[in-house]
């Protein structure tokens, strides 16, 4: 009986596994256009993420700015002390009362 050759990934054959002047040409334009289209598709992504960026920095200082002047109303009012909300959750129980169910 003959040997069987154990064909693996090893075994297929690759683009980088041939000398580069035995590579028809034509193959060669396709890898340089997929490069092209994968910069391009990185490029539009690169630009919305700027475009996100600056929206997000936007409305982080806007953010910053309503803050400022809470702080400034604040400031202005320190007389009046702060009383606790009557709508403020009940606190937790000393000892925790899991989980329970009734029938």
């Amino acid at each position: 009986m003959a040997r069987r050759s154990i064909r693996g990934v090893s075994s297929i054959p690759r683009l980088g596994r041939r000398n580069p002047a035995q590579v028809p040409r034509h193959e060669l334009f396709v890898r340089i256009t997929q490069l092209e289209m994968e910069r391009s598709r990185r490029c539009t992504e690169r630009e919305s993420l700027i475009t996100r960026l600056g929206r997000l920095n936007d409305q982080v200082a806007s953010i910053e700015d309503e803050l400022a002047q809470l702080m400034a109303q604040a400031a202005e009012r320190e007389d009046a002390p702060l009383a606790p909300a009557a709508s403020a959750a009940p606190a937790p129980a000393a000892t925790p009362s899991g989980f329970r169910l009734r029938y």
